[in-house]
């Protein structure tokens, strides 16, 4: 499904930067999670590991942010946001668990006890949880510059692309595909196994890597409504 021309203006330059970085990858457009009705702009699935993306044009809004992050983070550890500079100052608002005054301090509430005043940070209700762990970019008319403003955005996070959550790894697969990350696992299944039954197999039986590559695999010879071509799942 096409974007709005925003959109697809920052999309077209993170699929490029993509490209150039991981030129083993299938591009995968608009990947969709298995719970809580969550999409993601952009997977570049390797035989290995997964990047994930998520794009904010001018047009966006970051109200669904944390939710997207949350879901991502749970299936690799290099979740990528890709934003308009319009977004910038929000942004590094949003990786502030606590308020900041303008000189970028953090503000203390004084309280008082029976030992004296206590200090307390005020929490910051546009703090995204999980931002601070993302690599941040922002578009320019190149390209996109790091958010400098976020220790995170300079750190290489495809050192930590190898962590995930086994449960949300396989319910980015369907039966058929869960099936066959079974049968190419050899482990048998019994017959009319549902979801729960051979997920259960699976993590019982199965080392975190085995079902990473399993499901790359499953990923890369998919069908999707946009995506690269399949490729081979031998």
């Amino acid at each position: 499904m096409a974007g709005s021309e925003a959109e697809e203006r920052i999309r077209a330059k993170v699929e490029a930067q993509l490209r150039r970085e991981f030129p083993d990858a299938r591009i995968v457009h608009e990947l969709n999670m298995q719970w809580g009705g969550i999409r993601l702009d952009l997977a570049a699935v390797r035989p290995n590991a997964i990047t994930l993306v998520e794009i904010k044009s001018e047009r966006d809004v970051l109200k669904r942010l944390a939710s997207q992050i949350g879901a991502a983070s749970k299936i690799t550890g290099d979740v990528r946001v890709y934003a308009a500079d319009k977004h910038r100052a929000a942004l590094i608002d949003a990786h502030h668990e606590h308020l900041r005054d303008p000189d970028g301090r953090t503000i203390i509430e004084w309280l008082p006890s029976k030992h004296g005043e206590i200090g307390k940070y005020q929490p910051n209700p546009a703090f995204v949880p999980g931002l601070s762990r993302c690599r941040v970019q922002i578009e320019t008319e190149a390209g996109f510059d790091w958010c400098a403003e976020m220790h995170s955005s300079w750190w290489d996070r495809t050192v930590m692309e190898h962590v995930a959550e086994t449960p949300a790894l396989l319910e980015l697969l369907w039966a058929e595909e869960l099936a066959q990350l079974l049968c190419d696992a050899r482990l048998g299944a019994p017959r009319r196994s549902n979801r729960a039954l051979m997920k259960r197999i699976a993590v019982e039986d199965m080392s975190l890597r085995q079902i990473r590559q399993g499901v790359c695999k499953a990923l890369r010879g998919r069908a999707f409504a946009r995506a690269d071509a399949l490729q081979e799942t031998a």
